[in-house]
């Protein structure tokens, strides 16, 4: 059994290891020929394993295997990465000690959560009920003058300090059911003056014209106790919506939510429905695991997930479990 000056001695080596001098000196860097996410990462952050960092902090890249020679990419800060590098190390440690072994799924879900990529997409991405008081927020009018776009909104069901952050968010035009509503961020605005239920806002991003058909939600914190892990009990529920051309990945939209035991954090096995071999021979066969989800968001009857590994293109009918 190791000692605890053994498990030091342990920690110091492998953060010396993960981080090689000079690394994350600068917080950007430019793509060159024949660089990948994981290269880059391997080269500055000490592991090629700490390529989704880098992903999770460029929202412009849609795909990892799709990077420009010239881009500039953020990289985590000097301060960033020497606390993701010691709390890497000593997670590893942990859980060397815990169970023998590293469950690759949870490590990379987690560490998209240590990145702030799922916080992000967990204000970019909300699914509301139908009668939630926040689908009352509604954008009055608009008004456009020399400094830029103001909106006037109605349906504040609290008072809000002056400055806070709204967001502009579009329903989804094709609504995913009665009871349900899918909504995705197209801007900002920031509060100038509330009176009752009423208020002004001046636009500070919008990649949308049509501002009357968005609603203006505070862009609050996400709720916190996310903590990343399986369900307690089975879970068959099936993909009725798929949303491929999002900045932060491929988002999922599941037919289960909180009513059949599944909240955010839960990770999820995607996988193609089973098939009967042939009529003669009415034998199920199972489909090859397409894949790994996270789910980030629920409603009591839906839940949003989003694709941490595929081996297939996920699509509607797909099975979750």
């Amino acid at each position: 059994m190791l000692t605890s000056s053994s498990w030091s001695a342990m920690l110091l080596a492998l953060t010396l290891v993960m981080t090689p001098a000079g690394a994350a000196a600068s917080s950007t860097y430019t793509v060159q020929q024949g660089d990948s996410l994981s290269s880059i990462s391997a080269q500055l952050l000490g592991s090629a394993d700490r390529w989704r960092e880098i992903w999770a902090l460029n929202p412009q890249i849609r795909s990892p295997e799709q990077l420009q020679p010239g881009a500039r990419l953020r990289l985590p800060t000097a301060t960033e990465n020497a606390l993701q590098t010691e709390h890497h190390a000593t997670t590893l440690l942990d859980q060397s000690q815990n169970s023998g072994s590293l469950d690759p799924i949870v490590v990379m879900a987690e560490d998209l959560l240590r990145s702030g990529h799922i916080d992000r997409m967990r204000t970019d991405y909300r699914l509301l009920a139908t009668g939630a008081p926040e689908l009352l927020i509604r954008i009055h009018s608009t008004r456009a003058e020399a400094d830029g776009d103001y909106v006037y909104i109605h349906g504040l069901d609290r008072v809000f300090p002056e400055g806070t952050l709204f967001g502009l968010f579009r329903p989804s035009m094709e609504p995913i059911s009665e009871t349900t509503v899918e909504l995705i961020r197209t801007g900002k605005a920031r509060l100038l003056l509330q009176q009752d239920d009423k208020a002004r806002l001046r636009v500070t991003e919008n990649s949308q014209e049509d501002l009357h058909t968005m609603l203006a939600l505070p862009l609050e914190s996400p709720p916190t106790g996310f903590n990343i892990g399986y369900p307690d009990a089975p879970i068959n529920a099936h993909v009725i919506k798929a949303l491929y051309e999002q900045s932060g990945g491929y988002l999922l939209i599941l037919d289960q939510g909180l009513g059949t035991g599944l909240k955010p954090g839960h990770l999820l096995r995607y996988s193609k429905p089973d098939l009967v071999a042939s009529q003669a021979e009415p034998v199920i066969k199972a489909r090859q695991g397409g894949g790994w989800m996270l789910v980030i968001d629920t409603s009591h009857e839906m839940s949003l997930a989003l694709v941490l590994q595929a081996r297939q293109i996920p699509a509607v009918g797909d099975r979750a479990h």
